[in-house]
């Protein structure tokens, strides 16, 4: 799909979520960041084919976007060789994960956004037939851990290790921007994010 817009996610979070996104907040100023990303379905393995999307809105009421490319799925790597018995974990799409993250470090290494230890873990899908293919549907399992929003290489282009069911910035200079934008709404909203993640 095209570069999303404002218009497109706004209807995508009320259509499938029966959302609203967070507005601006004269009282507060700053930005109130919404996290969205889109799935691509049938996506292509192992390829960064999808968006991580920033919403907000300005002090002048207009909504702005940044969009990226990366991945919401587990690449190749870990499709085959799953780090568990029960199988990779695969982010449950059309859902919305409240305070799903708060700012820390990607394996101690990097500012991200990190599974937040205070809530209970996100469901996931579990793929577990190491046929290379992502699976969707079937139980849903409470056991995730390590589910964070991080990026990849300087540029990657493909995803093998880079993600076993975390959210993946493909590009390094697309997550500075986007970690800018991070940065600027935890200064005034706080360390937590919530995330929705949807199939289009």
């Amino acid at each position: 799909m095209t570069t999303p817009t404002p218009d497109l996610l706004i209807g995508l979070l009320r259509d499938r979520l029966g959302r609203s996104p967070f507005p601006y907040n004269p009282s507060k100023g700053g930005i109130n960041l919404n996290l969205i990303g889109l799935r691509s379905l049938p996506g292509t393995v192992d390829r960064f084919d999808d968006w991580i999307c920033a919403l907000w809105q300005d002090a002048t009421g207009a909504w702005q976007v940044l969009a990226v490319r990366g991945t919401t799925d587990p690449g190749l790597h870990w499709l085959r060789a799953p780090g568990r018995a029960a199988g990779t974990a695969v982010l449950i799409h059309d859902r919305w994960y409240p305070s799903m993250w708060t700012v820390g470090r990607h394996k101690g290494q990097y500012p991200a956004l990190v599974q937040n230890p205070n809530r209970s873990p996100p469901p996931v899908w579990r793929d577990d037939d190491r046929d290379g293919a992502v699976r969707y549907g079937g139980e849903e399992h409470l056991d995730a851990g390590g589910i964070n929003l991080h990026h990849a290489g300087t540029s990657s282009t493909v995803v093998d290790q880079w993600s076993a069911g975390c959210q993946v910035v493909a590009a390094l200079a697309d997550w500075d921007r986007l970690w800018s934008l991070i940065e600027r709404s935890a200064a005034t909203f706080g360390s937590t994010f919530s995330y929705a993640l949807i199939g289009v």
